[in-house]
């Protein structure tokens, strides 16, 4: 059995934890009171999240910028 490295906190972790504290005691929070309103929120964010990819990647392929897809796609060609 090996031993576990350190595992480090990112940068700002500290306060964000402490921004979402004070923020669920200012009453501001999401209340979801079934399974479907749960599977609801989560692909809400999962829809969020691959409209960002796929910005970002239409940023890249515009040269805007230079992310990891396509760094990726140079490689294969």
């Amino acid at each position: 059995m090996q031993e576990q490295t350190a595992i480090a906190d990112p940068d700002g972790a500290a306060e964000k934890i402490l921004e979402g504290w004070a923020s669920i005691q200012q009453g501001r929070r999401i209340e979801l009171k079934n399974d479907v309103e749960l599977k609801e929120f989560f692909a809400d964010i999962a829809s969020r999240g691959m409209k960002r990819l796929a910005v970002k990647g239409r940023a890249s392929r515009a040269g805007e910028t230079m992310g990891w897809i396509t760094a990726a796609r140079r490689r294969r060609i």
